[in-house]
């Protein structure tokens, strides 16, 4: 980190503990009590906007878990989420980073069929229902990738999946 980047972290920091420090005072100004964790997440929040509106409502509320209860559960959901993987058994970690890459492959084929199927109607190949769907259902890349590559020289669907049969004489 350079210099400069050094002074943008170091007086953004600084604004939010400012802020962080008012909404305490007025906690304690107002006497209402508070626990450690409570305190712990005011110093340790980072969003100005909310920091803001804290100390706003800090002058009206009954308690400190009113000044803090709509936010708590998101901020529970990003903490959980930035911290709770690094704990994971390896096994779990191994099945989430699978599963996410499951996911990003099945995406991409849906799309990559998707643009088939509309490159077959831009062409003016006629599509059977059966056909559609065998597209729809490939989820291996590799398959619609050859189907990609054929698509610029065939002159039916048939053709496209190979499925053209010789006449019978």
């Amino acid at each position: 980190m350079g210099h400069a980047e050094g002074k943008v972290t170091g007086r953004s920091h600084g604004k939010t503990e400012t802020q962080a420090e008012a909404v305490l005072k007025i906690v304690a100004r107002r006497k209402l009590a508070m626990t450690a964790r409570q305190q712990h997440r005011i110093v340790e929040y980072a969003e100005f906007a909310t920091l803001f509106d804290w100390i706003d409502r800090a002058h009206s509320v009954e308690s400190v878990d009113q000044l803090l209860g709509e936010m708590h559960v998101e901020w529970v959901l990003e903490r959980l989420r930035k911290k709770s993987r690094r704990y994971w058994p390896a096994k779990q970690r191994r099945a989430y980073d699978e599963g996410v890459a499951k996911g990003f492959a099945e995406a991409r084929a849906r799309e990559e069929a998707s643009a088939l199927l509309m490159l077959l109607a831009h062409r003016g190949l006629p599509t059977m229902p059966r056909q559609r769907r065998k597209i729809r259902e490939c989820t291996d890349l590799a398959t619609l990738a050859r189907w990609f590559d054929r698509m610029g020289s065939v002159r039916s669907v048939e053709d496209l999946f190979g499925e053209r049969r010789a006449p019978v004489r």
